[in-house]
């Protein structure tokens, strides 16, 4: 995503990452993510396990990055939701923070 970001500088792009929160993400996953951070993309993270995931959440509240563009969401906090609304509440988790970005991006350009 990046390389393309390079070349192109012309799409906002959206990267959905799902970390199991069992183990840590790696040094080099989260080099890839802080480096990610830093261009003008959306990085959605889904959080799928139960275990507390502080790499991530510094990540989501990172300095140094280009924009306030990562976003992270715990799925234990969907799947509370009633069957009936936690697809929605899921998109919208995933999604909420988007037209800012996309807004942010084309001011940018």
């Amino acid at each position: 995503a990046i390389k393309h970001n390079d070349q192109t500088r012309q799409f906002h792009l959206v990267l959905i990452f799902t970390s199991h929160g069992i183990q840590a993400p790696k040094e080099e996953e989260m080099a890839a993510l802080k480096l990610a951070a830093r261009y003008p993309l959306s990085i959605v993270i889904v959080k799928t396990g139960s275990s507390p995931d502080k790499a991530l959440e510094t990540l989501a509240l990172g300095k140094g990055r280009f924009f306030d563009n990562v976003t992270l969401v715990d799925y234990k906090d969907v799947a509370a939701k009633d069957a009936k609304t936690r697809e929605d509440y899921m998109a919208l988790q995933c999604m909420k923070k988007i037209p800012t970005q996309y807004a942010i991006l084309k001011k940018k350009q």
